[in-house]
């Protein structure tokens, strides 16, 4: 689902704070989950959606063989692996729906490695700038930085 560009789940994951307070609002006033204020804290909001989108997106019956499902979905092995995660996505998972950062951001990596490979390319930076590496925003992104601190629309 996060692949699928017409789907609000893969525009919440890329970013865009609209979706984002929408699906909060959706959670928020749903009588099947409770807790936090959704709407306004997507790091609560994302994986308890993800998870209600594998329970409603269940398989209503497995198919005879050969025959099709009543209703396309997930497999009940898929869903209750993502149940066991907590509807968490690993940090792989999550950057590979950020892809602005992996492109804009010229190098990606640790502290140390993104401030040597400045240091080493240090003439094509203005005199003002000390450091190279920049934290990437939005997200927990285990220490990972940039080079280019982006702004506008980070993800995408």
């Amino acid at each position: 689902m996060e692949d699928y560009r017409w789907c609000g789940y893969a525009s919440a994951l890329g970013g865009n704070r609209w979706t984002r307070e929408g699906l909060g609002r959706i959670l928020s006033a749903s009588r099947r989950v409770s807790g936090d204020d959704f709407e306004k804290q997507w790091a609560a909001a994302a994986p308890v959606y993800r998870l209600l989108l594998y329970s409603e997106g269940e398989v209503d019956e497995l198919p005879e063989t050969g025959k099709k499902a009543i209703r396309a979905g997930f497999e009940q092995k898929d869903v209750e692996k993502e149940a066991a995660r907590s509807g968490q996505m690993s940090l792989e998972e999550v950057l590979r729906c950020r892809i602005r950062y992996f492109s804009d951001g010229l190098v990606l990596g640790s502290v140390s490695f993104v401030n040597e490979v400045f240091k080493r390319n240090r003439g094509q930076f203005g005199k003002k700038r000390r450091t190279g590496a920049r934290a990437m925003k939005e997200a927990d992104w285990r220490g990972l930085h940039v080079l280019r601190d982006l702004r506008g629309k980070r993800i995408s």
